[in-house]
């Protein structure tokens, strides 16, 4: 986490350290189980056991709940500061979230042309990782389910991650599918 917040912070920080962390991020996948991550969830269970709590353990809404929470008067800022570590990275790069990859490969193939040889180890452009965004939400309605729901959560993570209004998430949803790396919060 010690790398995950200077690589958030630090616009000098190193490309090589930054590219193992984002494989790390990747290959463990904190956002579909924060199990995943034991500082996050040992930091933020006193937060998950008062907000989300119906939620059962190893479910991808906990990091929903705590990210639909960030305001209230219950989360912790430890528990901010952890999640706030993760999201700013999953929110950037699509492909740090592997149940996204995973449940919508054959609708980015089909309805976005990404190459039928591609995996999580090509190297893509910023720009690149916007299109094949914006293109899946372009395409929301011809989504099969699965990937319609997942492509909804990574939205509403970023939406989070960003600091965005929810008026403004509601009304430019798809407008912030082509952005391609928000930076400051509320931008």
């Amino acid at each position: 986490h010690c790398l995950l917040n200077n690589a958030r912070k630090q616009k000098d920080f190193s490309n090589s350290c930054l590219t193992v962390v984002k494989s790390l991020i990747r290959a463990v996948d904190p956002g579909s189980d924060i199990r995943a991550d034991p500082l996050l969830e040992t930091t933020c269970r006193p937060v998950i056991d008062t907000l989300c709590p119906r939620i059962k353990s190893g479910d991808s809404n906990i990091i929903m709940c705590l990210l639909d929470n960030l305001k209230s008067n219950r989360m912790t800022e430890e528990c901010e500061d952890r999640l706030m570590e993760i999201t700013y990275f999953i929110a950037r790069d699509w492909r740090l979230t592997p149940k996204l990859i995973r449940t919508c490969q054959t609708n980015l193939i089909n309805l976005c042309q990404l190459p039928t040889n591609w995996t999580m180890t090509n190297e893509l452009k910023d720009d690149q990782i916007g299109m094949y965004l914006g293109c899946l939400y372009q395409q929301r309605q011809q989504l099969d389910r699965n990937c319609s729901t997942e492509l909804k959560r990574l939205m509403h993570i970023r939406t989070q991650a960003i600091g965005l209004m929810p008026e403004i998430e509601d009304n430019c949803i798809e407008d912030l599918a082509t952005c391609k790396n928000p930076e400051i919060k509320g931008e």
